[in-house]
């Protein structure tokens, strides 16, 4: 029999779940898929999950992904840091700069784009920026290349000098790149010519996926997943060894049980940063019958404290959970809303229950050098594996999910 008390306590008392993020971002370090380290992090999954006596399996695809060999941007002699985000065409241009500040869509038409280089700063967020309706970073791109500029340049909305690497949604075909904040207003501010060079090639790389199962089969199955590649350079302690130690974390607790009213699925998703690939894979080729929910961890410590958030599509979940954090004290944000730009984006567009941990507000240093577990809480690690081992442990949850879907159907 499961006991949840007992659950939240073995979770607790674990010695070794922050140790998963200390090798994966100190022993390995950046794992950009196709890379060494990635290799290397997909045996450590496996190892891993062999050690519980899961069955273990592997599930290889193809992913399309930049690599770049040059980057570089001069203003005059002086030479500027700058990151190309990944699905960005290469080319070397040389011009004058448009400067968009907080643009506001009605006024962005008015803008002369024609064979500038577009430097964009967004102190705002876009939702104010654009006047209420929200332009992504890739349809502004696309808006400055219809409108005849030749590349455009991010500038970083962090300060400290850090540039976060970012893959963009859909592909650019006009260079487009990121620098710090500081060195966006030394742009700005001289606005002299500026050359920006950018080579790279597309390339195909093996993409992988770790599918670890409990022996026992039953008709309720419930999928655990945290994607374990890297930004280029960032030895993802945040973003997202930790959501992968949550995973593994509960593969240990779970794995200790010999019978379960549930078959249970921990997936090692590779490919995250390339339009969630590994999740797109996972669903298309391993999904034979719906799963009765989804559990999604990325990014399951914070920085200096313990407060997480949750997030699910499902009302009923919603309720279970917050009734959990009010018996237990589990100390975190809620909210009954899915969430975009997460591998749980492609289980909620198939209308799978999901419940996410994911930190709401990034830290400055998030796919970046600096992504280091030092920075980041233990017990907040603990907190969030906790509530998610606590949904697991109150199974009276999948039957009356069961239950509220067989009434809506």
């Amino acid at each position: 029999m499961i006991s949840l008390p007992s659950i939240i306590g073995n979770i607790w008392a674990s010695s070794t779940i922050f140790s998963h993020v200390n090798h994966l971002a100190d022993s390995i370090g950046p794992r950009i898929t196709g890379s060494t380290g990635n290799t290397q992090a997909v045996s450590y999954l496996e190892d891993q999950f062999n050690n519980l006596e899961l069955k273990v399996e592997k599930q290889l695809f193809d992913v399309d992904i930049w690599s770049y060999e040059e980057v570089s941007c001069n203003l005059g002699r002086q030479s500027i840091k700058a990151v190309p985000f990944g699905y960005s065409s290469p080319g070397e241009i040389e011009g004058s700069i448009l400067p968009l500040i907080n643009p506001n869509l009605k006024r962005l038409e008015s803008y002369k784009f024609s064979d500038k280089i577009v430097v964009y700063l967004n102190t705002m967020g876009f939702m104010s920026a654009m006047g209420g309706r929200g332009l992504s970073r890739e349809d502004l791109i696309a808006k400055s290349e219809e409108k005849g500029a030749t590349a455009f340049i991010e500038v970083t909305n962090k300060p400290g000098g850090v540039i976060e690497r970012r893959n963009l949604k859909t592909s650019s075909s006009i260079p487009s790149v990121a620098v710090s904040l500081e060195d966006g207003h030394f742009l700005l501010r001289n606005q002299k010519d500026v050359t920006l060079t950018v080579v790279g090639q597309k390339k195909t790389v093996s993409g992988e996926n770790i599918i670890a199962k409990t022996k026992q089969s039953t008709e309720k199955k419930i999928i655990l997943n945290a994607h374990y590649d890297t930004a280029p350079e960032s030895p993802g302690a945040f973003d997202n060894a930790t959501g992968v130690a949550t995973l593994l974390e509960l593969a240990r607790v779970f794995s200790e049980f010999e019978t379960l009213p549930f078959s249970l699925e921990f997936v090692g998703l590779g490919a995250s940063k390339w339009h969630f690939s590994g999740a797109k894979k996972y669903i298309e080729k391993s999904l034979e019958q719906q799963p009765r929910l989804a559990m999604t961890f990325d990014n399951t410590a914070k920085p200096g404290g313990t407060r997480n958030g949750v997030l699910t599509n499902d009302m009923h979940l919603f309720g279970v959970t917050k009734k959990l954090v009010s018996d237990f004290g589990f100390d975190i944000n809620l909210a009954p809303i899915p969430i975009f730009g997460t591998d749980a984006t492609q289980f909620h567009k198939r209308n799978i229950p999901i419940f996410v941990i994911n930190q709401w507000k990034s830290p400055t240093f998030m796919n970046t050098p600096y992504d280091t577990p030092e920075k980041l809480s233990a017990d907040s690690l603990k907190n969030s594996t906790s509530i998610a081992g606590a949904i697991l442990a109150n199974i009276q949850n999948i039957s009356r999910m069961d239950k509220t879907r067989k009434n809506k159907a």
